[in-house]
């Protein structure tokens, strides 16, 4: 996981974490959301990262609060647990 986490940063799909030294970072639990809603959006829904990267920046829209940002993830990654946990019927 540690690869897939050094892509999403490069990719933007995912913020830094907080420098503990040159080489690590201490990631909070909104990074862990974060990477658990890029994982169900990639391969619950089989989106790719320029759909996932639309979704994110959607819900980072312009003139949003955090609130509505925050909320705006929870639907999504709700809806995304959800879709795994019926996949078999599918």
């Amino acid at each position: 996981m540690p690869a897939t986490i050094k892509f999403y940063l490069r990719s933007g799909l995912l913020e830094a974490g907080k420098a503990i030294n040159p080489t690590r970072a201490d990631y909070g639990e909104r990074h862990v959301r974060r990477l658990q809603l890029i994982q169900g959006l990639r391969s619950t829904v089989g989106l790719g990262l320029e759909d996932i990267r639309r979704i994110l920046g959607a819900a980072a829209g312009a003139g949003a609060s955090d609130t509505q940002r925050l909320a705006l993830l929870s639907t999504v990654q709700s809806v995304v647990l959800g879709l795994g946990g019926r996949r078999g019927e599918l």
